[in-house]
């Protein structure tokens, strides 16, 4: 049996998004829905637009990312400045 690699980060996604609904740690509005209906978008969303946007690494333009980790801390409830697209990302280490 061969070992795998564990799921890339935004494959997390869904996960971190439930968690975050039964902690009641995401915005009013996100909260309010049902976890089903979230996850159905947050996979989604990972699958069409945070995925692909990883796969530009160090070429994803500043404005896509700034929109990509926004939303990525929307949906997982964290703040946006703990939110790293890249590996080794220094740029949003808290202080």
């Amino acid at each position: 049996m061969r070992a795998t690699a564990p799921p890339a980060p935004p494959l997390f996604a869904p996960t971190y998004a439930a968690t975050a609904h039964v902690h009641g740690a995401l915005p009013p509005d996100l909260q309010a829905r049902s976890l089903d209906g979230l996850l159905a978008e947050v996979e989604a969303w990972t699958l069409t637009t945070c995925g692909p946007a990883l796969l530009f690494g160090d070429a994803l333009p500043a404005d896509r990312e700034a929109a990509v980790a926004e939303q990525l801390a929307r949906y997982t409830g964290l703040a946006v400045d703990d939110v790293r697209l890249r590996r080794g990302d220094q740029r949003r280490r808290p202080a």
